[in-house]
């Protein structure tokens, strides 16, 4: 198949509309006076290869190589010449049929040198305003002509002759130009369902172009009225072998929208998964892969006869796409053996669309080792015992596996064990030692590197959506992990009842780190600064330190501004360890956290299953995340209170 991908080249605006052969230019003995002649381009060879087959004027589909142009795009259904002399515009003429195959002519009233352009299924309002041009007015009077038919109206679509042809005309003589180009002004974008399982039910075109000046000049208008959505009901049932598609029923015009611009081009795809009743959504959008910065990608323009082919397919966890862009005449119609297929990563995610993810967890474990023996004389990236292409995760990866962890497990081929999981982190003053995570409870410590823990391997994410975004994110003091129908899959997230749960009486409705309330919050805030006297009214142990009960009461009575008491809660456990692993892109915002040596703990509302009556803490003792056991409740002298930083749950 004939394809130019975005990664490769993007079409110029000059594409003409090709052929394969083309019709006996006329006798030079026949030419009548003052009249032009002249081939249209692009008449095709038909069934029997022969020449003089029907011609694209003719809309006939019978040539021997299919391509993706379909017939009632390339009718000629009527013709005019915008005739240009050197003071300016002089006529519009009709054009005729010679009655030879693709031959056409139209005469000048007047001996001169004319530049002639040509547009073809011009309808009567676009015909009045070519023929009501001003004589004299400069080029640019045609060329900004708004053309307000639509880009497929009645299957007539519009051409022009992209560039100009010179005639001198006398009147004892005709002139042939020969062959004449044409070119659409419309984009066509098909849409191909190769997803298994998954049924697209409609789709929505937001901000299709519906109107176009004759001769772009690479900017947008910013006029509403040029702008409007389409949907389209077809339903789309994805298969590799057989898929759904939709070719030749979405056009628009051209769209040149820049970054942040207000009518930038997307198509919103609703589809379904087998055996779910929920309609869920997938956004494509127009982006250029050769942009400076990938991770902000640079909106991809839509020219006009180009074809855009997006290809549905089955990504790790949801729906993703591929995007390519062809010459409308000479690509190839769809085969499916040409399906591209660029999601090459064996792994896992935390969220719906693989792009917005920080990175991907590999689908089984490298093996267990030593740290020294894991971290060197692999194929890793990093020369880890890793699979080529993949690395050891860091501590902060290592947290947010276990955060995210019911989402990675639901879609690995071998879920992250109970066991322990080494990081290639090393502890900074002991290098001794390496920090390494528990997956059976989220317990995180350093320990020798002589000792053996499984190695799970992580992979960079290949994308990001428009701003680089990335969930989980930091925006200001809120932790963002979910927003707007997308980012992190909903079964590692607190449900609405179970955030009213743990926003109530914590101290009697206790629950374990195993329980479906340790979760964290879809988006959360993070408390500016620790809990005191000064800002909650109780007092503690007068050093900013409370035993648990204290901490819940704390909890209640701690405010900010925009933030009033009563909407604060103590934290889960996975939530202070996100925390914890985000604390260096908070810590502009937020008070930081309480790093010393020997003092650095911070309670949670998560108790222990093996002991109830104790908390799960965070202690970052010199960059060591470490949850360990030692709160005990309902204790008034011990253990040693605690520090308090509070969440609140914005969604």
């Amino acid at each position: 198949m004939k394809q130019i991908k975005i990664a490769s080249i993007i079409l110029s605006a000059g594409l003409l509309l090709a052929g394969c052969t083309k019709s006996d230019p006329v006798a030079t003995d026949t030419l009548e006076s003052r009249t032009v002649y002249f081939t249209l381009d692009g008449s095709l060879i038909g069934s029997s290869g022969a020449a003089g087959s029907p011609t694209r004027a003719t809309g006939d589909n019978t040539q021997t190589t299919s391509t993706a142009a379909q017939d009632q795009e390339k009718t000629v259904n009527s013709l005019l010449a915008v005739v240009y002399e050197n003071d300016g515009f002089y006529k519009t003429f009709d054009v005729s049929s010679t009655g030879d195959p693709n031959n056409y002519k139209f005469a000048v009233d007047k001996d001169g040198t004319f530049d002639i352009y040509l547009v073809a299924n011009a309808d009567a309002t676009l015909t009045a305003a070519l023929k009501g041009i001003s004589a004299g007015d400069p080029l640019s009077s045609f060329e900004q002509i708004e053309a307000t038919q639509a880009p497929d109206a009645d299957n007539a679509f519009l051409m022009t002759s992209p560039d100009k042809h010179t005639a001198s005309i006398t009147a004892s003589v005709g002139v042939d130009l020969g062959s004449v180009h044409l070119r659409r002004l419309a984009v066509r974008i098909d849409l191909i369902n190769s997803a298994p399982d998954i049924t697209v039910t409609k789709i929505t075109f937001n901000n299709r172009t519906k109107q176009s000046t004759l001769v772009t000049g690479n900017t947008m208008s910013d006029k509403a009225e040029w702008f409007e959505d389409v949907e389209y009901t077809q339903t789309l049932t994805g298969d590799e072998s057989n898929p759904g598609k939709l070719e030749a029923t979405i056009y628009t015009y051209e769209n040149f929208s820049a970054k942040g611009g207000a009518y930038l081009p997307t198509l919103t795809i609703d589809y379904t998964k087998n055996g779910e009743s929920e309609t869920k959504q997938h956004v494509v959008e127009f982006q250029d892969a050769l942009s400076a910065n990938p991770a902000d990608p640079d909106p991809l323009a839509l020219k006009r006869n180009h074809l855009y082919r997006i290809v549905l397919q089955k990504g790790t966890t949801s729906l993703t796409h591929n995007l390519e862009v062809m010459d409308w005449e000479s690509a190839d119609i769809f085969t499916v053996a040409d399906l591209p297929i660029d999601l090459t990563v064996e792994g896992a995610v935390w969220t719906e669309d693989p792009r917005q993810t920080l990175f991907y967890v590999h689908n089984v474990d490298a093996g267990r080792n030593t740290w020294s023996n894991a971290t060197s004389g692999g194929t890793g990236t990093d020369g880890s015992i890793s699979p080529a292409g993949w690395r050891m995760p860091t501590m902060e990866e290592l947290i947010l596996m276990w955060v995210y962890l019911p989402s990675i497990n639901e879609h690995v081929t071998s879920p992250l064990g109970s066991t322990d999981y080494w990081s290639s982190t090393v502890y900074p003053s002991l290098t001794n030692n390496a920090f390494y995570l528990t997956m059976g409870n989220g317990t995180i410590a350093s320990l020798s590197k002589s000792n053996s823990f499984n190695v799970r391997s992580v992979q960079d994410g290949v994308a990001a959506l428009p701003g680089g975004k990335k969930y989980p994110y930091v925006d200001g003091a809120i932790i963002v992990s979910r927003e707007n129908e997308q980012g992190v899959l909903t079964n590692s997230l607190l449900s609405d009842d179970e955030k009213a749960f743990l926003n109530g009486d914590i101290t009697t409705n206790t629950y374990t780190e195993a329980d479906t309330y340790n979760k964290v919050s879809p988006k959360f805030q993070v408390a500016k600064e620790n809990c005191t006297e000064a800002n909650t009214g109780n007092k503690g142990d007068g050093y900013g330190r409370y035993f648990y009960a204290q901490a819940y009461a704390a909890s209640k009575t701690y405010s900010e501004e925009g933030a009033p008491a009563g909407s604060w809660r103590l934290p889960t456990q996975r939530e202070l360890e996100l925390i914890g692993a985000l604390r260096q892109d908070l810590y502009p915002n937020i008070t930081p956290l309480t790093e010393t040596a020997y003092d650095c703990n911070y309670v949670t509302s998560t108790s222990a299953s093996t002991s109830p009556s104790y908390r799960w803490i965070v202690s970052f003792r010199d960059s060591d995340y470490n949850a360990i056991c030692t709160s005990k409740t309902g204790d008034p002298t011990s253990p040693p209170p605690l520090y308090v930083r509070l969440v609140r749950d914005i969604e």
